[in-house]
């Protein structure tokens, strides 16, 4: 092997072993997310977060302070589905549209034409 190869052979071990082994800013397994709105229309969506209180303060800030319905969820994607009268529910699941399906379900036992106000996934 000659010197450059070497060298190059170096560098690009170097670049592998100075990247984090992480899934997202969180870490395997340790992700938070939060959703949440209010009845003027204003959302908050926070996700990759180390820990609940972080994914509920980063929502609620992108909120205003505002959101009176916020949920916390770990390690999955949730959805909040809003009916014509009002009425919400809110899910989480492995993947979006199973969060959205089963808050769209939830939803249609109490009003009509839901849908989906938020979601977000924790990773």
């Amino acid at each position: 092997m000659s010197l450059k190869s070497l060298q190059i052979l170096g560098f690009t071990l170097s670049i592998f072993a100075a990247a984090p082994a992480t899934a997202g800013q969180c870490g395997f397994e340790h992700c938070w997310g939060a959703i949440g709105f209010n009845g003027d229309g204003k959302i908050g969506v926070a996700y990759s977060h180390w820990s609940e209180e972080g994914a509920y303060r980063t929502a609620q800030e992108h909120c205003g302070w505002d959101c009176a319905e916020m949920r916390t969820f770990k390690n999955s994607c949730a959805a909040i589905a809003q009916g014509e009268n009002g009425s919400w529910s809110w899910a989480r699941a492995r993947t979006r549209s199973g969060a959205e399906r089963t808050a769209h379900k939830l939803c249609d036992g109490r009003s009509h034409s839901c849908k989906t106000v938020v979601w977000a996934c924790s990773r």
